[in-house]
């Protein structure tokens, strides 16, 4: 722990031997402040919270974080003191993971130097601080996320430069991971779980939530996985690249490191296909409203249902390819009715449909009535009265509200039935 600390302490102080430090800070924090006040229409929005500002800071680490973290490794190969630093009694391991912190306390010192804006907004108005706080933790671990990569790229290569762009492209697929047209070319061959694992690889998903105060278990558990893998990824090159020289890794095959990274690589997949599919119910909600929690009522109506209630999600995957705000959201209701028969005690169960043009699901799913949709509708959930009752149209839901009427494209129901198995069906891709 004492050598970590003595390289952690060195590669600090090495930031700040030059001008570039103090440039990259002033840069960061411009930057930080024009995209929260004028590209985030702070004042337009008339809203005291610093949402705008955490919008933008994935993308602003998308430059700053490589910008720092290339010269890590590339500048001790181009020089060669690797082989001078391999010769101290010092690990290869608390090299990595020194300069890895090193860098990770800059950024921490970078982000810290942006409290005055959540100073600003509570003199302002009254925000959820809850929220901030969580979003600055999510912000600080996003950025050590993205510093293990890039620290990862820049023990590739000797010139910085390189070591930049493969930084800012390993980055960017993380980024990338989530959206949906990367989303709709997995679903081809893979299953659900296999694409809601690739789809929870993205930094945009995860920051996402934890920005608006959600903190799930899960979120946790990618952001540690990840930062072990790279580093450990970082650890493999570095002793590669100085004929085996960690004191865990003596060989000089290469076939060797790459089974290692495999075995790393499996690993990390395994652990976040468990994390995301045992996990998902277990989170904190950190708002000041608590709004991402159900409230007694709703847990007490589910536990004591007077009879068997099965709901029917109708989702078009094809329509809702052409909008991932839809794809988003169709997730967002399916958690929430597996959420609500985990709690219902097997009284509340849930089938999902998808329909295809012409066919007998859609017409179905049209006999229901909803109303409200001049377009087709990519997602419905009908919700119908107990036998006898009559029905009444349904309204529609839409992932952003809609200017003038009743919004569009999904509609939640439910069909009271006499006898349901509570099971969680699979879901249909």
């Amino acid at each position: 722990m004492n050598k970590l600390f003595a390289v952690a302490k060195n590669e600090l102080l090495r930031y700040f031997i030059s001008p570039l430090a103090y440039v990259y800070l002033i840069a960061f924090l411009l930057l930080n402040g024009s995209f929260a006040v004028y590209f985030g229409s702070f004042f337009e929005r008339g809203s005291a919270d610093l949402s705008s500002m955490f919008a933008f800071q994935p993308w602003l680490y998308l430059l700053f974080i490589p910008g720092i973290s290339m010269r890590l490794w590339s500048e001790e190969f181009r020089a060669k003191t690797v082989v001078q630093i391999m010769t101290m009694p010092v690990p290869v391991s608390a090299f990595v993971w020194g300069k890895f912190f090193a860098a990770w306390t800059f950024c921490a010192l970078a982000l810290f130097l942006t409290f005055p804006f959540w100073i600003t907004v509570n003199i302002l108005g009254t925000p959820d601080n809850g929220v901030i706080a969580l979003s600055y933790a999510g912000s600080f671990v996003l950025a050590g996320c993205m510093l293990a990569i890039s620290q990862t790229m820049s023990a590739l290569t000797k010139n910085q430069v390189i070591a930049l762009v493969l930084s800012v492209v390993a980055n960017l697929a993380f980024f990338l991971s989530g959206l949906e047209y990367i989303l709709a070319f997995v679903r081809l061959f893979l299953p659900l779980a296999a694409v809601d694992m690739i789809a929870s690889f993205s930094f945009l998903t995860h920051f996402d939530a934890i920005s608006r105060g959600l903190l799930e278990l899960r979120d946790l558990i990618f952001f540690i996985s990840l930062i072990l893998l790279f580093n450990f990824t970082t650890v493999l090159i570095v002793s590669f690249k100085t004929a085996g020289t960690a004191g865990w890794l003596k060989s000089t095959s290469r076939s060797y490191y790459i089974f290692a990274f495999f075995c790393l690589l499996l690993g990390f997949a395994g652990l976040n296909l468990l994390a995301n599919n045992l996990t998902r119910g277990i989170s904190a909600d950190f708002t000041e409203e608590k709004i991402f929690t159900l409230t007694d009522t709703t847990k007490n109506t589910l536990r004591y249902l007077p009879r068997p209630i099965t709901a029917k999600l109708y989702y078009s995957p094809v329509l809702c390819e052409r909008n991932p705000d839809l794809r988003l959201m169709f997730d967002k209701v399916r958690l929430l009715l597996r959420q609500y028969a985990a709690l219902s005690g097997g009284r509340f169960a849930y089938r999902i449909y998808n329909p295809e043009p012409l066919d007998e699901i859609e017409d179905r799913a049209k006999s229901f009535h909803p109303k409200g949709s001049p377009k087709p509708h990519p997602m419905a959930v009908p919700q119908t009265p107990p036998h006898g009752t009559p029905q009444t149209p349904t309204p529609w839901l839409s992932p952003k509200p809609h200017p003038t009427g009743p919004p569009q494209a999904l509609a939640a129901s439910g069909t009271a039935q006499p006898t349901h198995s509570p099971t969680d069906p699979p879901d249909q891709p």
